[in-house]
């Protein structure tokens, strides 16, 4: 299998990291069947034409700097590459989201960024925003393309009358309802970490106890007990997971994650 190329759009623009390209645009945070439909798009064009696929997509989240918002996402951008990376992309573009780039008028982007891609094709959402202040739409882009790129605007996915997007299944997995997003994702929700030791109370009940250390800010549920698939190497097991809040010796809350294994010794 053919590994995604990860480029900073420095790197692209400066270096000559370039050629014909069938591009996706977005922020892509969930990776959900939506943007899979955007992402789709861009590939099935380049497979097509015989060209490269290619994904821009920002980090940190916009919102981050635009709103000052330091907002959990759901997928962290690890899980968010791998996630564009098994839908065949073949170059993923990183555009690092700071105050200055926000400042970018519509037209300053496709022009300074999007164009010396060797950009032919660029697909995006219906609700597709970009630029200053979210000026740009889809049609801007569309408009501003003609004769010199085509473009795509995907509609939006709907699951009966619901109309999916990020901003659903963030809700949804605030109010704990974790098993409602899986047709939105194409995937149970998930979340990584590295097993910390804890009070090891669950191995005296006769079962281990996994205690969750997340690197990346994950949007975890409502606290409550979820039963979970614990991914550890290349093997499953089955357990639960207690998502609560601790106070920290500093006097603060803390939101903790602990999994019970429930068939594996040790």
């Amino acid at each position: 299998m053919k590994s995604i190329k990860i480029i900073p759009i420095q790197t692209a623009l400066y270096e000559g990291e370039r050629g014909e390209l069938s591009l996706a645009i977005g922020n892509f945070d969930g990776v959900h069947r939506g943007h899979q439909a955007v992402i789709g798009e861009a590939v099935r064009f380049a497979r097509e034409e015989g060209i490269s696929s290619g994904v821009v997509t920002f980090h940190p989240h916009p919102r981050t700097i635009v709103l000052g918002e330091e907002a959990p996402v759901l997928t962290p951008l690890p899980d968010k590459i791998d996630l564009i990376e098994a839908l065949g992309v073949d170059r993923l573009y990183l555009i690092h989201f700071n105050k200055e780039f926000s400042t970018l008028s519509p037209a300053s982007f496709i022009q300074k960024i999007i164009l010396p891609l060797g950009v032919r094709h660029i697909a995006v959402g219906f609700d597709f925003r970009f630029g200053h202040k979210g000026e740009g739409t889809a049609n801007f882009l569309r408009d501003f393309g003609k004769d010199r790129f085509s473009v795509s605007i995907v509609a939006p996915v709907l699951d009966g009358e619901e109309k999916i997007s990020s901003s659903l299944i963030r809700s949804l997995i605030l109010e704990g309802k974790v098993e409602e997003v899986i047709p939105y994702l194409n995937h149970p929700y998930f979340i990584r970490g590295e097993v910390v030791h804890g009070e090891k109370r669950g191995r005296l009940l006769g079962f281990p106890t996994a205690n969750l250390h997340c690197r990346e800010q994950y949007l975890l549920p409502a606290s409550g007990v979820y039963g979970v698939k614990v991914k550890h190497g290349e093997r499953f097991y089955s357990g639960v997971m207690n998502i609560g809040v601790k106070p920290t010796f500093q006097g603060e809350a803390k939101t903790t994650a602990e999994v019970h294994l429930l068939d594996m010794e040790g």
